[in-house]
């Protein structure tokens, strides 16, 4: 049976990708965490809304906000991944300091929005705790919690 130049493309391209996936499988874990993360802020953050404001479900909102950061977010990690295998860098490995930065900020949204929710003063120490230990690696994190 005669291969077409279709066929050819095809292999070409699930090969690249086989390939891509397999560079990059050691991130998978931070990805999957991320996606989580980003997923439940999401979910807490429009109960919050609903709850606290009263606003409806926006989609615009989502693709306005969210997803551009969850996907700048995945392109710093995977790049600083990449950036750390290429220049053989193993001082530190970049790509965990910013999966660990981004989670830090995302976990410390959940908690306030957690407080904004329940007004149960845990999630308020949690986000300043959490907010305290991100300020104490890496400078200020995030803006100052607002009481609503």
């Amino acid at each position: 049976m005669e291969e077409t130049w279709l066929t050819t493309f095809w292999k070409l391209l699930a090969g690249l990708v086989a390939m891509l996936l397999g560079q990059l499988a050691p991130v998978k874990d931070i990805v999957h965490l991320l996606v989580f993360l980003f997923i439940a802020d999401m979910l807490v953050g429009w109960w919050a809304a609903v709850r606290v404001k009263g606003e409806k479900f926006s989609a615009k909102v989502i693709w306005r906000t969210t997803i551009p950061r969850l996907l700048i977010s995945l392109l710093l990690i995977i790049g600083a991944f990449l950036w750390d295998n290429v220049y053989e860098q193993n001082v530190v490995a970049t790509y965990k300091l910013i999966g660990w930065f981004i989670s830090g900020v995302l976990l410390a949204n959940i908690a306030q929005n957690g407080y904004r929710i329940t007004k149960w003063d845990v999630f308020f120490g949690l986000a300043d705790w959490l907010r305290k230990k991100l300020e104490e690696h890496d400078g200020p994190a995030m803006p100052e919690h607002k009481n609503e």
